[in-house]
């Protein structure tokens, strides 16, 4: 299983308590869609 969040505004900060991070397990990848490509990278949660 792989949990997929897509934001589109302009602000995409991830907070605690969005879905991919209230459901997602730790040892299950989380990917975060975003039109901004400064936005690249890894985050831990």
């Amino acid at each position: 299983m792989v949990y997929i969040e897509a934001k589109y505004r302009n602000d995409s900060v991830i907070k605690d308590t969005d879905g991919i991070v209230v459901y997602g397990m730790k040892n299950t990848p989380g990917y975060v869609i975003t039109k901004n490509p400064e936005d690249y990278g890894i985050c831990e949660k």
